[in-house]
């Protein structure tokens, strides 16, 4: 025996569909875009261009990561070495410390990112290495949004001493 559908209960049916689709269309079940995700992933992109520019000795690049009246310091464990520098007095310290070093690797992982309005956090675990000396520690920036741009406002490192591989 077979059942037929009345008109009006096939004109029901539609109806329940289409409501169903235009509710789901309209923000019905979809979930709401996370307004921090634009901002994570542009603070990670900002983490890449610092430490592969870091790495290929690209100091214009490496510079462009920084507020201009950024400063950095550096506390190493069981060492004398413990400094602060500006911006610029880094990277010229930076670029004489790799100046001969054919090789340079500083990569920064296990990024734990921190987003307070235009402040952010960013620690992250370094290992870096060059022409066989290796160091590992931790990156502690703090990251500050101006004009639309992020940008690191302060850097602190702290690790091993350099030693040899």
């Amino acid at each position: 025996m077979t059942q037929r559908l009345s008109f009006r209960d096939l004109l029901l049916a539609i109806c329940c569909v289409a409501i169903t689709i235009i509710g789901c269309t309209l923000g019905g079940s979809a979930p709401a875009p996370d307004p921090l995700a634009g901002e994570l992933q542009a603070i990670n992109a900002l983490i890449d261009t610092f430490q592969t520019s870091y790495s290929q000795k690209n100091y214009a690049a490496l510079r462009g990561t920084f507020h201009p009246k950024a400063n950095v310091g550096i506390d190493y464990a069981g060492s004398t070495v413990q400094s602060t520098y500006r911006i610029d007095e880094w990277i010229t310290a930076t670029e004489q410390l790799l100046k001969d070093k054919r090789s340079v690797s500083d990569i920064l992982s296990n990024r734990e990112i921190t987003v307070y309005r235009n402040l952010a956090t960013v620690v992250a675990d370094y290992n870096y290495r060059a022409d066989g000396e290796h160091q590992a520690g931790q990156d502690i920036m703090i990251l500050v949004k101006m004009g639309g741009q992020w940008k690191i406002f302060s850097l602190v490192f702290y690790g091993d001493p350099v030693r040899k591989s």
